[in-house]
């Protein structure tokens, strides 16, 4: 406090204790009864002096820069990356002038939380364009800059340009749950941008106006005009991990939770983490990859490329709602609600067995993660696939000690169908059961299918191009010839891999047009040898065991050469009513094989898959086979291999 005194009366003058007096190279004075703060003396034009002492400059306020012609451009937050960390004393800040008219800047500054900055005396008169408030350090040749040391600007920081008749606020800062992830999965630094109200971060970019050495990992454009930042069309949510994880050795590490999101960028994202009355929002700025991992410490499972990092990052172990939003449209990409004391996602402590919670093919639909072909460095402690593509098998499958079909998931409470087909002699029906699903994790499905273990079961999905089987008695129509260069040589083959015995006149074999029953060849036609001189053959053989195969002939079939496949003799089977296999096959045929007991088909295999949701043809010239690849059941075409016909 200055205090002038005389005999009459004392003036006292308060410095307001937020006052700075030097900015960089400038300095500056205080003027008491206005805000004018960065006059300089036309005296002495070269001086870093702003302040006017004896004179009194008149000025026109006519002609004194608005706040109301700036808008905030760009922000960078962090400073600038030097090899061995941040320097936090090289933030900027970038305003754009929008003015019709140039204007004096004496009688403005800006205002971050308690600091008032000056614009610089050495440049009174601003024209439209852009204005950059840092330090020069590595701001190398942007023009228009205002030298100014920016290290109390925070991300929490409420701006505004102030003048002596009005304040405008242009940003109100991010608050104490906001956190801005501004490095992305490779590494490199981005700015803010913002456009009025929005803000978003900047695509990657190097500018020119940099200094050497800071240029490739710093996506900023101080002095120039932003771009337009990119929209995210497409993201998900993939898979969450709130619980943490377990080690080898089943040590409990609950600070490694992650989230999971898959999509291509690049663009900005929001992600509001909604529980109990609170919310957390995580900005971040994704680049080209196609899976994002936001962790908040390094994995000990997973050896996660290209994560995003930061240590202020949870996910609670309650109750929370996820939603995931473009920062430049504001348009939800995704949302997701996980509730642990529902086992979406496992936290099996007793047995130390951790399970992320992960989105299956089905839209809108996540279970508790399976054992995933990559396992990781912690077994089976923790079911995971940061990374990769979510690993899931079958929907529904058996399990030997247990009796009827299974869910290995936890549903909690949503009804999915699983569709059953069973087809009757006589009368003809087409049964179809629709099965809930069981809520709680491992259970048995109550609705009762007597014939469970005989036939095969699709699972359908709405939302993918392809079936699984549910369950698969494992006989197989193992390999076709639909069209060999004697067209009366057409021949299937089936093969048994259970343990089971099945008989050639159990069996129903039917293309698109119609059913035919098998018969070992010698039964009906006892005078005929349809194979060439090849041996391993039986024409009598009226059963197959475990590993067994039959060729299904045509009844004129002559002279056939026939591969080898399973144990020998290979049974030689026909249709036992009919000249043709079903009404002769064409070169895209489906082909269906049942089992008949009492009076019931059972779906056995499938060559096509007909009858599922998702059919499929292959289309074969002639003198090719189809083969049914090892280890695969027929579920898409990609099942199968091409071979030239004997």
């Amino acid at each position: 406090t200055i205090t002038l005194a005389n005999d009459y009366a004392i003036q006292e003058y308060p410095i307001p204790p937020e006052f700075q007096d030097s900015w960089e190279d400038e300095y500056f004075s205080y003027h008491v009864n206005s805000k004018d703060n960065s006059k300089h003396n036309p005296l002495y034009p070269d001086l870093s002096d702003c302040m006017n002492p004896g004179i009194n400059l008149m000025e026109s306020y006519d002609n004194v820069c608005k706040p109301e012609d700036f808008q905030l451009s760009e922000i960078n937050y962090s400073g600038f990356y030097t090899g061995k960390g941040l320097s936090y004393h090289d933030k900027f800040l970038e305003l754009e002038y929008r003015g019709e008219k140039d204007c004096s800047a004496t009688q403005i500054y800006l205002q971050i939380d308690t600091h008032k900055v000056p614009f610089s005396c050495r440049t009174q008169t601003i024209s439209k364009g852009f204005y950059t408030f840092g330090r020069k350090k590595y701001l190398y040749s942007v023009p228009q800059l205002i030298e100014r040391n920016l290290i109390f600007l925070k991300t929490s920081s409420r701006i505004s340009l102030q003048s002596k008749e009005e304040e405008r606020l242009l940003f109100p800062g991010f608050s104490e749950n906001e956190f801005l992830l501004n490095k992305d999965q490779k590494g490199h630094f981005h700015s803010i941008i913002f456009d009025n109200t929005k803000y978003a971060f900047h695509n990657a970019y190097i500018s020119p106006l940099l200094s050497p050495g800071t240029l490739a990992v710093h996506s900023m454009s101080p002095g120039e005009k932003n771009p337009v930042s990119s929209s995210i069309h497409s993201i998900q949510i993939n898979e969450v991990a709130w619980m943490g994880s377990y080690s080898l050795e089943g040590e409990s590490l609950p600070e490694e939770e992650f989230l999971e999101l898959k999509g291509k960028g690049p663009g900005s994202i929001q992600i509001n983490i909604d529980y109990s009355d609170n919310r957390k929002t995580y900005f971040l700025v994704l680049n080209e990859e196609v899976f994002h991992t936001i962790q908040r410490s390094e994995n000990t499972c997973f050896s996660i490329p290209n994560s995003i990092r930061d240590s202020d990052f949870t996910l609670p172990n309650q109750k929370t709602s996820i939603s995931i939003i473009d920062m430049n449209t504001g348009v939800l990409l995704d949302s997701l609600d996980y509730n642990p004391s529902k086992n979406e996602g496992l936290n099996d402590t007793s047995n130390k067995i951790r399970a992320s919670f992960s989105r299956t093919p089905m839209d809108n639909f996540h279970l508790s993660s399976q054992n995933p072909e990559n396992i990781g460095n912690c077994g089976e402690h923790f079911l995971a696939s940061p990374g990769n593509d979510n690993y899931f098998s079958s929907f529904l499958y058996t399990i030997n000690h247990m009796q009827g079909l299974v869910s290995p998931y936890s549903l909690h409470g949503q009804k999915l169908n699983l569709s059953v087909k069973e087809y009757s002699i006589a009368p003809a029906t087409d049964n179809k059961y629709l099965i809930p699903l069981q809520h709680s994790e491992f259970s048995p499905i109550l609705f009762p299918i007597f014939s469970y273990s005989n036939s095969l079961y699709y699972r359908e999905i709405d939302g993918i191009d392809s079936i699984s089987y549910a369950y698969s008695p494992n006989i197989f129509i193992d390999a076709i010839s639909p069209i060999p260069l004697n067209s009366q040589n057409e021949w299937v083959r089936i093969c048994n891999l259970q343990e089971r015995t099945v008989f050639a006149n159990q069996l129903i074999i039917e293309d698109t047009s119609s059913p035919d029953r098998l018969r070992d060849f010698f039964s009906v036609y006892p005078d005929i040898n349809p194979l060439s001189t090849q041996e391993g053959f039986n024409l009598q053989k009226e059963s197959l065991g475990k590993g067994d195969c039959a060729y299904v002939l045509d009844p004129d079939a002559r002279d056939v050469k026939l591969p080898l496949k399973g144990n020998l003799p290979l049974a030689v089977w026909t249709v036992e009513s009919s000249k043709t296999i079903g009404n002769g096959l064409s070169a895209s045929e489906n082909i269906d094989l049942y089992e008949e007991k009492d009076g019931i088909l059972y779906h056995l295999h499938s060559y096509g898959n007909r009858h599922s949701a998702y059919p499929f043809k292959l289309n074969l010239s002639t003198g090719k086979r189809a083969i049914l690849i090892e280890g695969k059941q027929g579920e898409n075409l990609n099942d199968y291999m091409i071979e030239e016909d004997l």
